[in-house]
Formats: structure tokens, C-alpha cells, sequence
């Protein structure tokens, strides 16, 4: 069952810089009024209120007030841009997304991977290891087959089986690791990730997070999106 979690809560505006500057500089202009209408009451006839200090005073008023409505505009502006890329990431719920990383999602069908060569390579090795923060030596507990060496984009799948043909700890944390190089012999830095279908996704202190095949990334690590019946290939 696919969610969609607390997106659509009303942004709250009433934190914005420029709403707090309108409060503050209606309660100061108020404020400003009553002592200019004391003063002018109670000014001193041989020496009367200075009217170019007045005026200064005035226009200093004014291009405060009309900087926090630049301010609010402003404002509103991105709550509006804010909420079109909320709704625009719906979207992705129930498709298939390509996820930028090294973490291996591993599910009751295994895990979906990919990784992509902007260059031919000469050889690749690709490892699954044990990535969990007490197991300092990464232990390797599957080396998989590159499905290809030339430039693109390739994919593989892991069946979540170790060396020996034993399931591993699905509760455990893995990654991907590739070691490659060019035809020159020169090491090579490909992009990896995996893939699964959106389950869900939030909005979080103003970051969006998309949860795939369990696991939370974040919107700019989406590289590419299908229809959710997309049954991914070896290599493409």
C-alpha cells in the first residue's frame, strides 16, 4: 500500500522574516505615532519640532515598510514554487525509481542494482560486503558478475544469498562495491544505486524524502522513474 505522508500540511507562514517584520513594524509605527502626537502636543513653542528631523523620520518609516512587503511577496512566492514541487513529487509514489548510492536494499526478492560507465572498461569487480558499523573489515559476502563493460548504464540483481548459497541476515546493512578500470588500466569511478518501487514519501524541514524498497533517500538522488510493472534487465 502506497502513502503519502504529511504533505500537503499548510506550510506555516507565520515564521516567515516578513511576516514577523510586518507585526513588529505595525506595533513600532504605532508606537512611533503616539510619541510624534505627544511631542507635537507638548513641543515647546520657542523651540518647535525640527521638520526636516520629522521628514527623515517619516521616510525611514516608509522604506522599512515597503521592504518587509517586498519581504511577505517574496514570501508567498516560494511557499507557492514549494508547494508545486510537493505536488510534482507525488508523482513518483508507485513507480520505479533509480536511486543514486551505495546501499544494497535487500527485500524477500532480492535487491536491484545498477551501475553506469561513462567510459569502456576494461574489468570490473563487483562486491557485496557487510557494511554494519562494528564490522570494521567489510567482510565481502558475495562477489557478483558485471553484466557489462561498455559505456552506459547496467543492471544486476543480488538473490541475497552469501558465498556459500546461504541467505544472509536480511536485518544486516550491505553495499555495493565496484573496483574498475579503463582500457588504459586507470581506475574508473562509476556511478552505482538501486532501484525499487516509491512506497512513500514526506516532507521533512524542507527536504522531500521518497522511501524505496525500504529504504529513505532523498528526492535529488532520483535519477530516472518508470511505471511500477518495469522489470528491470541485466544490462541496458
Amino acid at each position: 500500500m502506497t502513502t503519502v505522508t504529511s504533505l500537503f500540511t499548510p506550510l506555516d507562514t507565520t515564521k516567515r522574516p516578513g511576516v514577523e517584520g510586518s507585526t513588529s513594524l505595525a506595533e513600532d509605527f504605532d508606537s512611533f505615532l503616539n510619541l510624534l502626537t505627544v511631542q507635537l502636543r507638548n513641543q515647546d513653542p520657542l523651540e518647535p519640532l525640527d521638520s526636516n528631523q520629522f521628514t527623515q523620520q517619516l521616510v525611514q518609516m516608509t522604506e522599512v515598510e515597503q521592504s518587509v512587503s517586498m519581504n511577505e511577496r517574496l514570501g508567498a512566492l516560494i511557499d507557492a514554487q514549494e508547494t508545486q514541487r510537493i505536488q510534482s513529487a507525488v508523482d513518483f509514489v508507485g513507480k520505479h525509481a533509480d536511486a543514486l548510492g551505495d546501499i544494497v536494499p535487500l527485500g524477500d526478492d532480492g535487491a536491484d542494482m545498477f551501475y553506469a560507465l561513462q567510459t569502456p572498461a576494461s574489468s570490473i569487480e563487483i562486491n557485496i560486503v557487510d557494511a554494519n558499523e562494528f564490522n570494521v573489515d567489510k567482510r565481502v559476502v558475495r562477489t557478483l558478475q558485471a553484466p557489462g563493460r561498455d559505456a552506459g548504464v547496467h543492471r544486476l540483481t543480488w538473490d541475497g544469498l552469501d558465498k556459500g548459497g546461504l541467505p544472509v541476515d536480511p536485518d544486516r546493512v550491505y553495499r555495493m562495491e565496484i573496483t574498475a578500470s579503463d582500457t588504459t588500466r586507470q581506475p574508473i569511478n562509476p556511478k552505482i544505486g538501486f532501484s525499487g518501487v516509491v512506497d512513500e514519501i514526506r516532507h521533512d524541514e524542507g527536504a522531500l524524502i521518497l522511501s524505496i524498497a525500504g529504504k529513505q533517500v532523498g528526492l535529488d538522488q532520483i535519477v530516472a522513474a518508470r511505471t511500477a510493472s518495469f522489470q528491470p534487465t541485466q544490462s541496458d
